[in-house]
């Protein structure tokens, strides 16, 4: 779970398969919570594996200690930049919230980039796009 060694990899796996072919990249991961809300992920794990993982593996945390680190940034820097982050969520969550719900039609918008015919569970429910 590091950001830069997950870049250089992918720049590496981009090279490989633009040159010699087809190429393999797991990324392991770790899912601080369940699978879905009847999932709370606590019967297989418990809180403190939880918190271990995030104080010792977690991306942004490491990330973030890097950039301190190599004097790339300050604390007082980062939490501003978290400060102006939270802003801008915030705004973009009151704009979805106070957005009309969208047409069932525009479930099918901007899916393909070129005309594709989409089928629908039912025959009659299918859409030919024109984009």
């Amino acid at each position: 779970m590091n950001v830069l060694q997950s870049a250089e990899a992918a720049k590496f796996a981009i090279n490989y398969a633009k040159t010699k072919g087809p190429i393999l990249l797991e990324g392991m991961t770790y899912r601080y919570q369940g699978h879905s809300m009847s999932d709370p992920g606590t019967t297989y794990r418990n809180r403190d594996e939880v918190e271990g993982v995030r104080k010792s593996r977690d991306p942004i945390v490491k990330v973030h200690q890097w950039l301190i680190d190599h004097k790339l940034a300050t604390e007082d820097e980062l939490t501003a930049i978290t400060d102006e982050v939270k802003k801008e969520v915030d705004v973009a969550v009151e704009f979805a919230a106070s957005s009309p719900m969208p047409s069932p039609d525009d479930l099918y918008k901007f899916v393909y980039i070129e005309d594709m015919p989409i089928r629908g569970i039912e025959l009659s429910k299918s859409h030919n796009l024109k984009v």
